[in-house]
């Protein structure tokens, strides 16, 4: 009986840091690569996730933290996330994002679909086998890293 239990320990002590950790995904922006240091994008329990402030400034967006919140404006839309819940402030309204933005490494990650599509605008394509993601903005709001001088 204790071997089954030693062993069903085991195999769960091994497996837990497997499960927890979160993968890594390459993400683009109208085709182009958003590089950064670190990961800007991470699938995060089955979920994509996006670094909040490099995705932000790839729009030419403003970052601002005060209390614990971080809130952000992209193309006239703000958005107020709380790191470890779902619920955010979206232009003074409240929405709900598929999962919690959660805090790894000193960097803010939230929803990257939520992000994309009812924040800064566009659409995202998300190949979690392929460990890709894109995203496509519309003409009249191309991110900073795409503008043409």
């Amino acid at each position: 009986m204790k071997r089954g239990v030693a062993l069903v320990l085991l195999v769960v002590s091994l497996a837990a840091p497997a499960l927890a950790a979160d993968r890594p995904l390459s993400l683009t922006i109208d085709g182009r690569p958003v590089s950064r240091t670190g990961a800007v994008a991470v699938l995060h329990r089955h979920l994509a996730y996006v670094n909040l402030v490099e995705l932000v400034r790839s729009y030419g967006g403003i970052v601002s933290v005060s209390s614990g919140a971080t809130s952000v404006t992209v193309r006239a839309r703000t958005a107020t996330f709380v790191p470890g819940s779902a619920q955010i402030s979206l232009d003074k309204e409240a929405a709900e994002m598929p999962g919690p933005a959660y805090v790894s490494g000193g960097v803010l990650y939230v929803p990257l679909e939520f992000f994309v599509t009812r924040v800064a605008g566009g659409t995202v394509r998300i190949d979690a086998a392929g460990a890709t993601a894109r995203i496509a903005v519309p003409a009249d709001g191309a991110p900073a890293a795409t503008a043409s001088p």
